[in-house]
């Protein structure tokens, strides 16, 4: 495997807000790109992570087409890599190989792990809910509740999401209805409640896909 990215901030940061959410998960080359697909240690939620394949400059996969990684261990390693460098990775046996190639060359090694597949029970998940909405604007609305409290709740209706947080003294609510930008489809009510901090993490990666 040999993969060159001579821009390589998206990948960079993608590892650093994924290392947030996942601890430990395999990067997949696959026809499309470089896909990462995991659930959270609690299971409660799903994150799917990609850069196209045209983004690369090579992209060599041969037969190591999946790296098991702890993403804790990446990200320190990708904390050393420049906006203005190349990066390179390669598969050395056990171990990915990371080279920045800037005003100077640094290699890195970080060690590949052992998981079991998961894939089939990510693919078994159900979604009751389904709501599609530009990133900002979620984004904006758990600020406008986060003034209240630390969790956050989402209720949804056929046409209607409301997301609501309640204090000890103080109540916001954020009512989104469908249209142009907002598709809500469920055939019921629905309710789920979530912590802020956790929905911030992963809102994070709206920086990397606007």
């Amino acid at each position: 495997m040999k993969l060159t990215l001579d821009k390589p901030k998206t990948f960079k940061d993608g590892i650093s807000i994924l290392s947030d959410i996942i601890t430990e998960s395999t990067i997949d080359a696959t026809p499309e790109g470089l896909e990462v697909e995991a659930m959270d240690p609690a299971n409660v939620s799903k994150v799917t992570f990609t850069i196209p394949k045209s983004r690369f400059q090579t992209y060599d996969v041969g037969d190591d087409t999946s790296l098991a990684i702890n993403f804790n261990n990446l990200r320190k390693i990708l904390r050393r890599l420049n906006k203005s460098d190349t990066l390179v990775l390669e598969r050395q046996e056990n171990k990915l190989k990371l080279i920045y190639k800037g005003d100077n060359t640094k290699t890195y090694y970080v060690p590949l792990i052992d998981l079991e597949d998961r894939s089939q029970s990510l693919k078994d998940l159900d979604a009751e809910v389904n709501v599609t909405m530009p990133s900002k604007l979620l984004s904006e609305a758990i600020d406008d509740v986060d003034v209240v409290s630390e969790s956050v709740k989402f209720k949804a209706e056929p046409g209607k999401l409301t997301i609501s947080a309640e204090g000890d003294m103080s109540r916001a609510d954020v009512e989104l209805t469908e249209s142009e930008n907002v598709t809500i489809k469920t055939e019921k009510a629905q309710t789920s409640r979530y912590s802020i901090e956790y929905l911030k993490n992963m809102i994070q990666a709206r920086k990397i896909c606007d």
